[in-house]
């Protein structure tokens, strides 16, 4: 009891005198001085001009942010990321320790830039704190004991749902936070109802559709297309499972596509990517025609995806709880499409808002399974139609997933934070 107040009274005594701000950020930089300091405050500080709290990175299952956070290390030099390691368990079985380790090995220049924090309990002091994702913004803000400014970016999941009063009423109290600087929304309904709910005023949100890719550019001539250099017809799911069947990602929903088609075509095959497995739905109808995978990094899709035609996401909202859902397109969905496989993709929210031209740069898909057998046979038989569509959704998807215009944009309301010029 009394060795925990001193810690405490110590980490006030340096807050009240203005102290703490310089001792932490030398113990930052000495290990020797972070010891001592340490063994005043058993849980630690993290101090510097940008903070990033996570719960998942780096974990490279969760793709568009590794290569975000990454871009932000290389372009802003007092950056710290802090890893809570929370939710790295839905997405893989390696702890965090591993993943941060492998991450280190692979990125050494960033050894000193990267906290692992399990236990929530760090102290952040930051000019700004940076988080993607609501539940991220939640942890944050309970132990924002600094009151640093911070700047979230709402990305659908997360947390993040509408028509969920009890949400709303706690992400008022954030993001009209003074100390809120900025909000990033990246579907166009989600900015509208932050700002029709009164949850967040317009002036304050910044709209960047889409996520953040590897913009690494596809050599086309190895890609091997039906009729020409194979000849079945290849189709995939990508997703992970988070509840019975995969119903909210539509793999149920896949399953009875998958049935129709091999009732009908003999030469198309199915795929499914995640952590799904053949008795999550019967699939003995068609089991000579799909195969599973498992899930797996970003690397390993780059030769995967060489044949495939076609990515069926049937995705819909408000079923993995009352008010969640999923962006347009899927970050699945966008990954294949940018090694030229044709994206289908249910919009029952209506967040394309023009983005991508239907039947030219992808095809939207109603939740049904006449629709998608459809359209998907309907491209089977025109396939030259197919091609285009591949091609000119993977240059779509070139042009405003490119860090021009996704890291750019996010770089500089962080410098505009930094410059403590947040409201």
């Amino acid at each position: 009891m009394c060795k925990i107040t001193m810690r405490s009274m110590f980490y006030k005594l340096l807050v009240d005198n203005n102290v703490a701000h310089n001792v932490i950020k030398v113990c930052c930089r000495s290990s020797i001085l972070k010891k001592c300091f340490n063994k005043c405050y058993p849980y630690g500080v993290i101090s510097s001009e940008i903070v990033i709290v996570d719960d998942v990175f780096p974990s490279k299952y969760s793709l568009f942010r590794y290569i975000e956070y990454i871009e932000y290390l290389k372009h802003f030099e007092h950056l710290v990321i802090v890893c809570t390691g929370k939710n790295i368990n839905i997405l893989e079985k390696k702890t965090v320790e591993d993943i941060v380790h492998e991450f280190i090995t692979e990125y050494p220049q960033f050894e000193n830039r990267i906290v692992i924090d399990k236990e929530e309990r760090m102290i952040i002091d930051a000019d700004v704190v940076y988080m993607n994702f609501y539940n991220n913004l939640d942890i944050f803000y309970k132990r924002n004991l600094n009151n640093s400014p911070f700047v979230v970016n709402l990305y659908p999941g997360g947390g993040l749902e509408f028509f969920n009063k009890e949400n709303d009423s706690v992400m008022k109290k954030y993001l009209q936070s003074p100390l809120c600087s900025k909000v990033i929304t990246t579907q166009i309904p989600v900015k509208n109802y932050l700002i029709n709910n009164g949850i967040c005023s317009e002036e304050k949100i910044e709209n960047i559709f889409g996520v953040v890719i590897d913009d690494k550019k596809v050599n086309i001539n190895d890609k091997k297309w039906y009729g020409l250099n194979k000849d079945r017809f290849d189709i995939c799911f990508v997703a992970y499972k988070y509840m019975k069947n995969g119903h909210d990602k539509g793999y149920d929903m896949f399953i009875k596509v998958a049935e129709k088609i091999c009732s009908i075509k003999d030469n198309v095959f199915f795929h499914v990517v995640g952590n799904f497995c053949d008795d999550d739905v019967d699939i003995s109808n068609i089991k000579y025609h799909i195969t599973f995978y498992g899930a797996h990094n970003k690397e390993w899709f780059d030769d995967f995806y060489i044949d495939k035609d076609v990515i069926v996401s049937p995705n819909i909202p408000f079923v993995l709880s009352k008010g969640a859902f999923d962006g347009f397109p899927t970050g699945a969905i966008i990954e294949a499409g940018n090694h030229a496989v044709a994206m289908f993709a249910t919009d029952e929210l209506d967040m394309n808002q023009g983005y991508f031209i239907n039947n030219k740069e992808i095809v939207i898909i109603k939740y049904d399974v006449d629709d998608i057998v459809n359209k998907i046979l309907y491209f089977y038989e025109n396939y030259n139609e197919l091609r285009d569509v591949s091609i000119s959704g993977m240059n779509k998807i070139k042009t405003i997933y490119s860090i021009d215009h996704q890291i750019k944009p996010r770089i500089k309301i962080l410098e505009y934070a930094v410059g403590g010029k947040h409201e």
